[in-house]
């Protein structure tokens, strides 16, 4: 529901972090609302305290303890994907998705020069 509150996070690229990919410990009143993001190998994708995430069009990826915690977090997600995203040079932090990443033609992540 668009017309609550709401921090509204779009167009990014959050990988490989130790902890949570995003860490949430906003009001439960307040959603958290997602855009066309990769979020792939985190420990946990999105750890939210309380309330709710909404959005749609994002790439959840590898996160070794899951993509929500806690399990109980109430997630309406529209659209996204489980895919991996085929980034050109990953082990050289470069997370430009490659021309042949399934997320490429889709406008999912950060997009770089192109």
């Amino acid at each position: 529901d668009l017309t609550s509150p709401l921090i509204h996070i779009a167009n990014n690229t959050i990988v490989e972090n130790d902890e949570a990919g995003i860490h949430d410990d906003s009001p439960p009143n307040l959603s958290l609302n997602l855009t066309s993001n990769v979020i792939a190998s985190n420990r946990i994708g999105i750890y939210k305290t309380s309330g709710t995430i909404t959005g749609e069009r994002n790439d959840f990826f590898g996160n070794r303890g899951g993509d929500f915690s806690p399990a109980n977090i109430r997630v309406e997600l529209k659209g996204s994907l489980s895919v991996a995203p085929e980034f050109e040079q990953a082990d050289s932090d470069s997370y430009e998705l490659r021309a042949d990443s399934p997320l490429h033609n889709m406008r999912i992540g950060a997009r770089g020069s192109d």
